[in-house]
């Protein structure tokens, strides 16, 4: 793969393998845990309680970071389609 130009990794002869083997692990992922998740939930509720009110601003810092990606990412394009590579 080259960073030389833009590439599209969903063009790759392997990329619906990949998705299929992907999806596959997922699931089996997911069949192992399912039972699990109310009691894992309810396990964790009070450490993550804890955690959001210790880090209330860091963790409104990061969601303000992932609404400005879009916005970003768009400068960020703009501004490597009009720099020249040296």
């Amino acid at each position: 793969m080259s960073f030389e130009r833009p590439s599209d990794p969903t063009a790759l002869p392997e990329w619906a393998d990949a998705v299929a083997f992907e999806k596959k692990v997922a699931a089996a992922d997911w069949a192992c845990r399912e039972s699990r998740l109310d009691g894992v939930a309810n396990a964790a509720a009070n450490d993550l309680q804890k955690f959001t009110t210790t880090n209330t601003a860091r963790i409104a810092r990061v969601a303000d970071g992932w609404k400005a990606m879009p916005s970003l990412a768009q400068t960020l394009r703009a501004t490597v389609k009009t720099t020249p590579v040296k």
